[in-house]
């Protein structure tokens, strides 16, 4: 197995007040934006990328903030840690909610700074712990961000929604240097840790007409068919320093399964070596799937026999004929499982995605290669988005490290 090293620093958990009351688990309907900035910038993975989202869909759930509760609409992100919104203090007046501290009776503010660069944007701010609830699941002095800076985030009209809920592992904010006192903790956590859920899991639902929909804290049996295969999360060798010696341990990150290899029914094949997977790492929040360069052009080479293409400078995917939603192909991610590899398929039409009325782009794009907040190249190089997740029902169990697949119920909403 291919382990990553990541140098960072250990520190101890925090200290977050919860609710004594297990609760059951609790289904959240998503809200489809259509005109999301937000979408159309957290993916900018790379300074010549700006919009990862090419549709500018989010996948957005309402997120309660403070008391009395202030209410948002945040994008949900396995692949990141951190939680946050705009502030009240933002220096630019558009119509989209921000938060009012002065109105919350439990917002406890900090002078620790928060700073995200997404690539062709930054935000930043400042931490505070605050009550945060999604449903009646709720979670005393959560760490948030509030950001009132942006050079790109916080510039866009009142149909724009703004925020991030990061569901990645806890280590995964100190890898990108998320400090609060001692531990930011992910809220999806804190509610496992603190007792609101009873379950380790939360499992996801994309659908291609409808919004598709979160459960926390358990699975929706209603909405796949057969078993759920299970996949091993990878875990990363992680260093530190403690009394000018360096540690190593183990720990996990990302929501990383092995990958063993690619294939397609239109002819490219890609096998990894036999001693090794490599990380694949699952993002809800990115539409598109992120590969090598090298690999991203080899498989447009072989769907296009050749042809010629270009990658659009706006979105850093590679621009196809549109024609291509018509084929009966497929592509397949082959899944390390402990019993036979699982294939995760997905139909070419699903990679195929409108710029524009006349331009579309392929979903599987080449991996920018500058190392920002949303991606380091030493976690992984493979990154699968929301076109590939939306093929299967997946069910994330943080209680025994691993992530589950089952094919989606034919049954329509």
């Amino acid at each position: 197995m291919l382990v990553k090293s990541i140098a960072i620093a250990l520190l101890a958990s925090s200290s977050v007040a919860f609710a004594a009351e297990i609760r059951a688990p609790i289904t959240l309907p998503f809200v489809r934006n259509y005109n999301g900035q937000l979408a159309q910038t957290k993916r900018g993975l790379g300074k010549r990328q700006e919009a990862a989202n090419v549709l500018g869909t989010e996948f957005l759930i309402e997120v309660a903030i403070g008391t009395p509760p202030q209410k948002f609409n945040v994008t949900m992100d396995t692949g990141s840690g951190r939680l946050w919104v705009p502030s009240g203090d933002s220096k630019v007046k558009r119509g989209y909610e921000r938060f009012d501290a002065s109105a919350s009776s439990s917002y406890q503010a900090s002078k620790v700074p928060l700073a995200i660069d997404y690539g062709t944007g930054t935000i930043n701010g400042s931490y505070a712990q605050e009550t945060v609830s999604i449903g009646d699941l709720t979670v005393q002095n959560q760490v948030v961000g509030f950001a009132d800076e942006s050079n790109t985030f916080l510039e866009a009209d009142e149909d724009h929604n703004f925020g991030v809920i990061g569901f990645g592992f806890p280590g995964l904010n100190l890898l990108t240097g998320n400090t609060y006192r001692d531990h930011n903790i992910p809220f999806v956590f804190n509610l496992l840790y603190h007792n609101v859920i009873s379950e380790p899991v939360f499992s996801v639902y994309f659908n291609n007409d409808s919004a598709g929909q979160v459960v926390l804290g358990g699975v929706d049996n209603t909405k796949f068919d057969g078993k759920v295969n299970y996949a091993p999360l990878v875990a990363y060798t992680v260093t530190s320093e403690q009394e000018k010696q360096q540690q190593f341990e183990t720990m996990y990150l990302y929501w990383a399964v092995g990958g063993l290899g690619l294939d397609s029914s239109f002819g490219y094949e890609l096998s990894f070596d036999d001693d090794t997977v490599e990380p694949f790492i699952l993002d809800t929040g990115s539409v598109l799937t992120y590969v090598p360069k090298n690999i991203a052009e080899d498989i447009v080479q072989s769907l296009t026999d050749g042809a010629e293409f270009d990658e659009d400078l706006f979105t850093g995917a590679y621009r196809i004929d549109c024609s291509y939603a018509d084929k009966d192909e497929s592509f397949t991610f082959n899944i390390e499982t402990s019993d036979e590899p699982y294939k995760l398929t997905v139909p070419l039409s699903d990679l195929v995605i409108p710029l524009d009325p006349n331009t579309c782009a392929f979903a599987i794009a080449p991996l920018p290669t500058a190392t920002t907040e949303r991606i380091s190249t030493l976690a992984g190089s493979f990154y699968l988005g929301e076109t590939i997740l939306r093929s299967v029902y997946s069910v994330y169990d943080f209680g025994e490290y691993r992530v589950g697949f089952a094919p989606l119920t034919l049954q329509e909403d």
